[in-house]
């Protein structure tokens, strides 16, 4: 598969929600389970690294990138979920 190809192939991948919040776990290095959509990204270990670990994941996982303006913007986990939208199932 060429680049092209791959990267269209990335960007129609889908992830279960569950999933996505055990990568933000392991990005945090918090405990698995213990991430909810409610708990405040400061509260949760989110730092410089965590941000550039979390735009790797999005380019890695969906092909896709997010200004990094909007990813500073977020407050909460479940702010993290809401940037991917319908890139994540139920």
């Amino acid at each position: 598969m060429d680049k092209v190809a791959k990267k269209k192939h990335l960007k129609l991948k889908r992830m279960k929600r569950a999933d996505y919040i055990c990568k933000l776990e392991e990005i945090v290095e918090a405990q698995p389970g213990t991430l909810k959509e409610s708990e405040l990204l400061s509260d949760a270990g989110w730092d410089s690294l965590a941000i550039l670990g979390f735009q790797g994941l999005l380019d890695i996982e969906f092909g896709c990138r997010v200004p990094v303006e909007q990813i500073i913007a977020c407050k909460t986990v479940g702010d993290l979920v809401a940037l991917l939208g319908d890139k994540l199932t139920n």
